[in-house]
């Protein structure tokens, strides 16, 4: 009796419930999309009393904001500076952010950057002014930043290569403008010439479609793309001409050649500093320049069947409220937890003093200030295997409303609802304030393999006078139920 104790304790440590997508057992509720997440991702749209996720929804960009300043920034001058701040920067080193740093030299102020982790300053890239604002303009020019253009050529073959496209695409809607334009002109146009020898009864639609498609055709063939070649090459170069052995051979260094001949490695980029300085591409840390911090943004998600706001954020950063409207569906549909199912589990797992055997026991934990009616049915159109079986057709309840008054009150034990709404014992196990829980009868059939099982989850709630109705698939995962060897 004390060793199948210790192995009970033993499997119920080691299979501690916890609110993760990854490790059983967890509940996921089921969008529209058929993706699953956890109660606190998904939205309700109080227009079309429907729980959406973020993929069904519409974003968009309300502000742009540094998160070190808190300034706001149009998108007109976002787009001017790269979605960069124009004023705060980054060590290029450490990715800390630098100060700005005032010093007298030759009775002249000078200012420049400066990090006061790793000690770095801008003076060493001779970056430094006599003025705040011509210092931020001197790094922002020398990354091509605020509309002024840096000499880059990956930069601008890659612009060449935009500009290219673009001039292609504008001729193809032309010629597609056109063509639709004849097409919305008088079929006369279209008609073939009309001889006096040839009869007007030979000629009928299906010659009319010939006629246009040739006309058509015609169209196309006269219009040419002008291909501009993205980059001008050198007739006289040799870049095809394989090389000798004996040349390629002469110049190829292996690796610790390489090594070997490279005087210091601390004066070599590492891969983040590189790819942070994309502008200028630096090989060495003698060429490494303040990074100017990324904006960040605030936005709003709309329905897409009724296009009305779910998520609305406030303009300002430093507002006391973030949100203008932020409807997520844990402030309307109660939440499901799973509170124990001991009661499914093998006969040697389980205790004298199991509850509610061959069932699992739900929690339900209702968001609103008005009571709510909760039906649960069988999901059968969601695929989650044959390894459960449900033995409920429907399951009615009733939640209380919520109270933070009744909380405090259920804290210290001083509520009790006694017999208010008559719940069927064989159906409540308990009920505390908003809390309900309720026995889902159930069997599992291999319990080597995981225990999932999907439920509908209907529920009808009062939202200023209005009542509400709303559905939605929730799955449960209980994981694998089969007692777990020890290890050796």
């Amino acid at each position: 009796q004390e060793t199948g104790d210790k192995s009970k304790r033993a499997w119920n440590k080691s299979n501690m419930f916890s609110l993760t997508n990854s490790k059983a057992p967890f509940v996921h509720y089921q969008c529209d999309c058929n993706r699953e997440f956890v109660a606190e991702e998904l939205y309700f749209c109080l227009t079309c009393n429907k729980a959406q996720c973020r993929f069904c929804l519409l974003e968009e960009i309300d502000t742009y904001f540094c998160r070190q300043c808190l300034e706001n920034m149009p998108s007109s001058e976002a787009q001017a500076y790269k979605n960069r701040c124009s004023r705060c920067f980054q060590c290029p080193f450490c990715f800390n952010i630098v100060s700005c740093m005032l010093t007298v030299d030759k009775n002249k102020k000078i200012y420049y950057f400066s990090c006061q982790y790793c000690h770095w300053d801008s003076r060493t890239v001779e970056m430094f002014a006599e003025s705040l604002d011509e210092l931020f303009a001197l790094n922002s020019n020398h990354r091509g930043m605020g509309g002024k253009n840096r000499e880059n050529g990956q930069q601008n073959e890659v612009d060449q290569i935009i500009r290219d496209y673009q001039d292609d695409l504008n001729e193809v809607s032309k010629s597609v403008k056109s063509a639709q334009r004849l097409k919305r002109k008088s079929i006369s146009l279209f008609l073939p010439s009309m001889r006096r020898s040839e009869k007007r009864s030979k000629w009928g639609l299906n010659d009319l479609e010939r006629d246009m498609v040739k006309k058509e055709k015609q169209m196309e063939e006269s219009k040419e793309l002008k291909k501009k070649p993205i980059r001008e090459e050198d007739p006289d170069s040799d870049m095809d001409e394989p090389k000798s052995p004996e040349k390629s051979s002469s110049k190829t260094l292996s690796l610790a050649e390489e090594v070997a001949a490279m005087e210091n490695l601390s004066d070599i980029c590492s891969l983040e500093q590189r790819f942070s300085n994309l502008e200028t591409n630096p090989t060495t840390t003698n060429k490494l320049y303040p990074i100017p911090i990324k904006l960040l943004t605030k936005r709003s998600r709309r329905c897409r069947t009724c296009k009305k706001y779910v998520v609305k954020p406030e303009s300002s950063v430093v507002a006391n409220q973030p949100f203008k409207m932020n409807n997520l569906m844990i402030q309307y549909v109660p939440k499901v937890r799973i509170r124990t199912f001991e009661g499914i589990l093998p006969a040697e797992l389980q205790s004298s003093t199991t509850v509610g055997p061959g069932s699992i026991v739900l929690a339900l934990y209702n968001p609103t200030q008005s009571e709510c009616k909760v039906k649960l049915t069988p999901a059968k159109h969601i695929d989650v295997g044959n390894n459960v079986v449900l033995g409920f057709e429907s399951i009615e309840v009733t939640l209380g409303a919520f109270d933070t008054i009744l909380e405090e009150n259920l804290i210290l034990g001083d509520h009790d609802d006694g017999e208010k709404y008559k719940d069927d014992p064989k159906i409540v196990a308990s009920r505390e304030g908003h809390v309900l829980a309720i026995y889902v009868p159930m069997s599992v059939v291999d319990y080597e393999m995981e225990a999932q099982f999907a439920l509908l989850l209907e529920v009808t709630f009062k939202r200023v006078d209005e009542e509400r109705s709303t559905s939605l698939p929730v799955v449960i995962n209980l994981g694998c139920l089969a007692p777990q060897k020890p290890k050796k």
